[in-house]
């Protein structure tokens, strides 16, 4: 059995990856948001200004990405390079939740299943190939998959650097998933931070955080069926995940401190590489930081039709269902669950 298991790991990618390949280049949707990035990527490889001259409601993140992508490859921007570097994510992804679901459980079933049914989950990067979603996701899972592998090791100090590092390439690639993103790891710090005494304070605090945050941040559409669905989801998987913490607390304040001055050197070191390629520093705070919608605003904008069809993605017959049991599984045979499950929610926000 041991001899069959990196086998059937190269054949499960392979099955992805021509799975993907196939269903990237036989889509099209007829708004053509592929398009409309791949010009916003193009035109500020070829000539900068970001926000000054090339309108998106995204961070610079992405633009960066796609650039340095474009500079090792030697390929133009455009369906090719797009459409191979969603297939990478989508797989990625895929493969990256396996792995975690692996090593918090210890079984290979739990990994295979876990990793089928997020790339069933992410199915919507064939609708908009280049988007900066397919980059999101991929992102979150290889902040979970480091965090959880640190966390395994007693790494604390990893752990939060990694968390800073993601944390500041979601910030700059859309501000709600890197809000969301920084809000969990928050609560999972003060968790897991703390002498024995100390920590119901922050298991308190974490708590009630987690729960107030989906109807702070949604609170202009809370009369919509599906957004007050979507929050009361929210706040019941917080009180489910919290839960299921770990007895033992490993981060110290220190290990805060390591965190936040991480996140602020990435933040700082992706911002002044995109001033460099011409956007000024009033153009990346006007445009970057306002414009960058959160849900409400994005909302506001979407016709009652499609409201309804966002409704059903939040919760798919049977792809959450299935996904969210495979996490649960891997997460109760786990000393340190919280992790798994972060990354189910936060892949949630992050492909809409």
């Amino acid at each position: 059995m041991h001899r069959l298991r990196l086998p059937a790991l190269v054949i499960l990618a392979a099955l992805l990856g021509l799975t993907g390949w196939w269903l990237i280049n036989t889509t099209f949707m007829p708004y053509d948001d592929e398009g409309y990035v791949l010009l916003g990527y193009a035109n500020f490889s070829a000539q900068g200004g970001l926000y000054d001259q090339i309108f998106t409601q995204y961070g610079p993140t992405p633009f960066l990405y796609y650039d340095l992508l474009h500079w090792i490859s030697g390929w133009p921007i455009a369906h090719q390079l797009g459409r191979a570097a969603t297939l990478f994510h989508w797989v990625g992804s895929a493969l990256l939740t396996g792995l975690i679901a692996w090593r918090l459980s210890g079984r290979y079933w739990t990994a295979w299943f876990s990793a089928a049914a997020s790339f069933g989950y992410l199915w919507q990067m064939t609708s908009e190939p280049a988007h900066p979603g397919g980059l999101i996701a991929f992102l979150t899972a290889v902040g979970v998959a480091g965090v959880v592998e640190a966390v395994l090791r007693q790494r604390p100090s990893v752990a939060t650097t990694i968390l800073g590092l993601v944390g500041a390439a979601l910030v700059l690639a859309k501000i709600n998933v890197g809000l969301l993103w920084c809000a969990t790891a928050g609560a999972y710090l003060l968790i897991m931070t703390g002498a024995s005494g100390q920590r119901p304070r922050g298991i308190a605090l974490a708590l009630l955080g987690l729960m107030l945050l989906p109807f702070v941040l949604m609170r202009p559409l809370l009369g919509d069926g599906w957004v007050l669905t979507l929050a009361i989801m929210f706040a019941g998987s917080a009180v489910a995940v919290i839960g299921l913490q770990a007895d033992t607390a490993m981060f110290r304040w220190r290990d805060w401190i390591v965190g936040a001055a991480t996140f602020a050197i990435a933040v700082t070191t992706i911002v002044m590489l995109t001033m460099t390629r011409g956007t000024s520093l009033d153009g990346l705070s006007t445009e970057s930081c306002s414009n960058r919608s959160a849900i409400p605003s994005i909302s506001r904008s979407v016709s009652p039709g499609c409201r309804r069809w966002l409704g059903r993605c939040w919760l798919p017959p049977w792809g959450s269902r299935a996904y969210g049991a495979g996490c649960l599984h891997a997460a109760l045979r786990s000393p340190t669950p919280w992790p798994c499950c972060a990354w189910s929610r936060s892949l949630c926000f992050s492909i809409t």
